[in-house]
Formats: structure tokens, C-alpha cells, sequence
């Protein structure tokens, strides 16, 4: 043990495939500087099992930052990518007044050109608090099965491109919108007209949806996760989904008013309903509730008082 001590007494003594597994706990931004350690750490950290899943969201890039990180160190071995923009809410303590930091970008159409050509199998693309608003819909990589757009602001129709274009292109399985708060009926209908092999679908806050413009979700007949807290969903566009999409697993209705004790039986009657979230809902109540367990013991429901079970 003691020669075997005295082998490894510095870092490059072990073995690379442990080095290597120590280099897979370090950050984009941590590899990065490795890299100018000396040759066989750079040759290591360039390993491609180290850059399947890059996580930016710690970072603050403007838009030419993120665009020579794509070019220089990813790939075609990526398969997942997270990024935080620069949008963000700021109150200003004197006149606390809230508003939003427009002038920096952290994403266009040039960078999303670049990590479509570089990176053919990337499947998961998530960004948040991003100025969408010059950026197309059009631009972003078609291999993503995965979506996600929360705390964006893009312009009203910036989904209606789906409806011009090849369905095919697009074949999304996950798409979060959530607090995506210019989405409109129009916007909606295109994602659920051209995207029906939905399995999750995140719109919680989109408040300019209508039930009546929601309606459309009935398309998506593979759904089964569904979250539109916050939005104006009613009893009527329940009873809806809750006769066409029967594969729902989890809803999550939270802080929507306008739903009552009698949209309750219809979702007792959904067969794999495994959770559904009430929080905020005022208009139900605990005896709508405690009869929903008792119908269906397999649900978890989420509300004000506790998480309760059948």
C-alpha cells in the first residue's frame, strides 16, 4: 500500500478514466479553464462525454459569448443544452416600479443556426428569461423533442409558424411555456393543430388563453402530463379534456378561479390520473374533494391545507 501511495502522489499519477470522472463534476466554465492546465488535461476535458449536457444557467451570456462557446466547444455528441438569458424583473426601491431589461440578448437567429449545424443530435433545449421577441421559431434546432421556454417574452403569433410549415420538421413530445404571458388562442391552436404527439404540455401563467381558445388541447390525445395554473381554465374546458384526453396522469389546475366543485366528477372519472393540484382553487371544497379520494383512491390531490390521498 505504501508503494502504491507513493505512486499516486500527485493528481496526473491516476488513471485518466479517473480523472475523468472527477472532470464530469466541473462546470462548462470550470472545464474551460482545465483546459489550460497543460496538454493531457485539455486532451482529457475535451472528452465528448463531457459536453452531452452542458448547463449554462449560472452563467450571464450576451449573445456573442454563447455563439463562440457553441462554435469552439460543442458538438455533435450534445444532446442537452440550458441556458438563462438576461430578462429580469427589476424593482426599483424608491418607486417600486417592476420593469424588464430589454436591451440584452443572449440568443438570435446566428447562434441558433450555429447549434442547429453543430449539434444535429441535441434533444432537450431549455431557455429562461430570454427576449425572444427577434429570434424565429423557425431558427430553432427541429431535432429537439424537448421544449422548453419559461419566463420568455416572445411576440403574440410567434407560433403560428407551425401552421405554415412542413409538421414534420417538429416533433415535440415536451413543450413548457410556462409564464410565456403574450401566448394567445392563436398561438395555442397552432402548437396543438401541428404538434399532436404532445405528452407534456406546461402553460402555467399564460392568463391571455381563454377557455374556449384552451379547447384545442383536446387534439393532443398522448397527453399526460398537463399544467395550466394561473391561466382562465373553466368547468367547461375540463369536462373537454377529460373526455378527449384520457391518458392524463397529472393536472395541475392551482390558482385557477374560475374552476368549482363541478368539474371534480369529471376528473374522477379519468382512469390513470395519478395527481391533480388545487392550490388557490377557492370555489372547491374540501367535501368535493374528500369524495374525488374517495372515487378514485389512486390520486393525490394538492390544495391549500395539505396534500391529501384516497
Amino acid at each position: 500500500m505504501e508503494s502504491i501511495a507513493r505512486r499516486l502522489n500527485h493528481f496526473d499519477d491516476l488513471p485518466e478514466n479517473i480523472i475523468l470522472g472527477i472532470f464530469k463534476y466541473l462546470s462548462p466554465k470550470e472545464l474551460l479553464i482545465i483546459k489550460r492546465v497543460c496538454k493531457k488535461w485539455k486532451r482529457i476535458a475535451a472528452d465528448r462525454s463531457l459536453w452531452r449536457r452542458v448547463d449554462l444557467r449560472s452563467f450571464v451570456l450576451d449573445v456573442r459569448t454563447l455563439g463562440k462557446f457553441i462554435r469552439n466547444q460543442l458538438s455533435d455528441s450534445l444532446t442537452s443544452i440550458q441556458i438563462k438569458g438576461t430578462l429580469q424583473r427589476r424593482t426599483d426601491d424608491i418607486k417600486r416600479k417592476t420593469s424588464l431589461d430589454l436591451k440584452k440578448s443572449t440568443i438570435s437567429d446566428a447562434v441558433l443556426k450555429d447549434l442547429k449545424e453543430r449539434c444535429p443530435n441535441l434533444k432537450h433545449f431549455e431557455i429562461s428569461h430570454a427576449n425572444l421577441s427577434s429570434v424565429n421559431l423557425a431558427s430553432f434546432p427541429t431535432s429537439t423533442n424537448t421544449l422548453i421556454l419559461t419566463n420568455c417574452l416572445m411576440p403574440s403569433g410567434w407560433f403560428e409558424w407551425l401552421s405554415n410549415s412542413d409538421r414534420t420538421r417538429f416533433k415535440l413530445t415536451h413543450l413548457d411555456l410556462t409564464e410565456s404571458r403574450k401566448l394567445t388562442d392563436s398561438d395555442l391552436s397552432s402548437i396543438c393543430r401541428n404538434q399532436m404527439e404532445l405528452e407534456i404540455l406546461k402553460l402555467n401563467g399564460c392568463y391571455r388563453l381563454s377557455g374556449q381558445g384552451m379547447k384545442v388541447m383536446t387534439n393532443l390525445k398522448e397527453l399526460v402530463t398537463l399544467e395550466i395554473s394561473h391561466t382562465r381554465c373553466d368547468d367547461l374546458l375540463i369536462h373537454h379534456l377529460c373526455v378527449a384526453n384520457r391518458k392524463l396522469q397529472r393536472l395541475d389546475l392551482s390558482f385557477c378561479a374560475q374552476v368549482n366543485d363541478e368539474c371534480l366528477e369529471n376528473i374522477a372519472a379519468l382512469p390513470y390520473l395519478k395527481f391533480v393540484g388545487l392550490i388557490g382553487c377557492k370555489a372547491i371544497s374540501d367535501d368535493s374533494i374528500g369524495k374525488l379520494l374517495t372515487i378514485n383512491h389512486r390520486i393525490v390531490v394538492k390544495s391549500d391545507k395539505t396534500d391529501l390521498r384516497g
